[in-house]
């Protein structure tokens, strides 16, 4: 099983390359071209929060691809992506058929909360996520090495990008939440009852999930400061 898993790691295919390359050209297209709303909407959510100074640094990623893939913007009220997709229609026609299918399927991504359940892949770069919320599993692949590696057990925050093959790719800047509060931020997060839980779609979560971040970094501040995280 791990082998199998490892060769989505070491051997990526034309399709995930492309995919990497326009995942550059979208990060490229919305700081050019949309830095002030990018600067604008993080800096309102993080100034509203008071954690030490580490932790509101690890905030700034996961909101800039929220803010990218799933806040709505601008007259036309659509994401800076699907602007993206309106902008360079023409090249994208191009793209492999495959390539196509996946840029569709990123119009509906959002951050999300993940409990790591696998690491024992032989890369060590490629682990199982579940889905807090819908208790789907997920294959992960993560290939930023100046990333800490995520450990069985904990809980993971961040953007989960899906790559065409049934994997995912964990876009740089994820928080790890320790072990020992993944209980905690879980039960605070998630909804008592499954009927709630059930209500958390696409939209409830992206439109939720600033203020489902600040609740966690809130518990991991506390903790770091010997407070009661609860």
């Amino acid at each position: 099983m791990a082998r199998n898993i490892d060769k989505v790691v070491y051997f990526p295919d034309r399709v995930q390359n492309e995919l990497f390359d326009i995942l550059d050209d979208i990060f490229d297209f919305a700081i050019h071209s949309y830095r002030r709303i990018l600067v604008h909407k993080t800096e309102s959510i993080i100034s509203d929060i008071s954690v030490n100074k580490d932790l509101e640094n690890q905030m700034f990623s996961p909101l800039i691809y929220w803010a990218i893939f799933c806040s709505p913007t601008g007259i036309r009220n659509n994401t800076i992506y699907h602007e993206y997709l309106l902008r360079n229609k023409e090249k994208l026609y191009k793209k492999h058929p495959k390539v196509k299918e996946v840029l569709v399927k990123w119009l509906i991504i959002n951050p999300g909360f993940y409990d790591v359940v696998n690491d024992e892949s032989l890369s060590g770069r490629v682990f199982m996520f579940r889905d807090l919320f819908s208790g789907i599993q997920k294959l992960v692949c993560v290939y930023s090495k100046k990333h800490p590696v995520p450990k069985k057990g904990e809980l993971i925050t961040g953007m989960l990008i899906p790559m065409g093959d049934g994997s995912y790719t964990a876009l740089r800047g994820f928080i790890q939440i320790p072990n020992h509060l993944t209980n905690i931020v879980s039960s605070k997060i998630i909804p008592p009852s499954k009927a709630k839980a059930a209500l958390l779609n696409h939209s409830n979560l992206s439109y939720l999930y600033p203020s489902l971040l600040k609740m966690t970094l809130q518990i991991m501040d506390a903790d770091l400061k010997g407070r009661d995280p609860q």
